[in-house]
């Protein structure tokens, strides 16, 4: 039994097209803009802790990019209509600034984690032998001019 709703696949979110990932880490970010307005109303607050969630799923589901979009969707928000004053882009008191560049810390934490376990389940499915899953490319434009694709166990010819 695993631990998340869903078992996240090897191949990553490079098979699910873009503009499908981007809604998806939209309606994540709205979601977690929608519970700050519900639980807590409008008005200047700590908005960061809410977006968290979204950036985690957004990581797990949609990557890398899907990370950074989370995070910076996220802080727009934040900055937006919960950090004074509200309505601006700005921060308005000095305590608001690290707020918001530990939540931007640990969105890369999120993201880098999430890269990592997407990665280990990759190469634990090439040691298992699933061929399905050998020649995966890794994300990036770049990709396979970079190497980063993880090579296809060699197989023994029968005897």
């Amino acid at each position: 039994m695993h631990a998340l709703p869903f078992r996240p696949s090897p191949e990553g979110p490079a098979r699910i097209p873009v503009l499908l990932r981007a809604a998806g880490v939209l309606l994540l970010v709205l979601l977690a803009f929608a519970l700050r307005l519900l639980l807590l109303g409008a008005g200047p607050g700590e908005p960061w802790l809410f977006f968290v969630p979204a950036v985690l799923g957004s990581a797990l589901a949609f990557g890398r990019a899907g990370t950074i979009l989370a995070a910076l969707l996220g802080a727009v928000l934040g900055l937006w209509f919960f950090v004074a004053p509200v309505g601006s882009l700005r921060v308005g008191h000095a305590g608001d600034l690290p707020a918001l560049l530990l939540f931007l810390a640990v969105s890369a934490a999120l993201g880098a984690i999430a890269e990592a376990a997407r990665r280990a389940r990759r190469e634990a499915a090439v040691a298992r032998g699933w061929p399905r899953y050998a020649a995966v490319p890794q994300q990036g434009a770049d990709r396979a001019a970079t190497g980063n694709v993880v090579p296809r166990p060699e197989r023994q010819a029968a005897d």
